[in-house]
């Protein structure tokens, strides 16, 4: 097998988010999807956490499931303890980030086992061009 260094490309132009939902979106969602769109982003939306988190490992990029005005998803959809904690922790040793759009994944106090939390994570430059629609 060959080996591979571990580390998040920077300067993608894909993003993985699943725009059947965009009528629900926050104004910021909007806003960023909006910008990467008139950007030439390329979307890219497997459904399967792990294998958009491998995606973006090997091409870099951006993946995003944040909050919506659905029911149940007001705080988010994945489980901050065995959805976001151990995507985050991979995603930071390998030099991107995650964060749920306020504060980084890995530094939300776990409340209790199947707390929800929105997760955004991908390459260090996605993440902070993110960032500046959220503040």
């Amino acid at each position: 097998a060959m080996a591979w260094d571990v580390s998040i490309p920077q300067g993608s132009n894909e993003f993985a988010i699943n725009a059947s939902n965009a009528h629900r979106w926050q104004a910021p969602i909007k806003a960023y999807i909006e910008s990467l769109i008139a950007g030439q982003s390329n979307m890219r939306w497997l459904g399967s956490l792990v294998a958009d988190a491998f995606r973006i490992f090997r091409r870099g990029g951006i993946f995003l499931y944040p909050t919506d005005d659905r029911a149940g998803y007001e705080q988010g959809r994945l489980r901050l303890v065995y959805e976001a904690n151990p995507i985050a922790f991979l995603v930071e040793a390998a030099g991107g980030g995650a964060t749920n759009g306020k504060m980084a994944i890995l530094d939300i106090d776990v409340e209790h086992i199947h707390q929800r939390v929105p997760l955004i994570f991908g390459s260090r430059d996605q993440i902070h061009h993110f960032l500046a629609f959220t503040e």
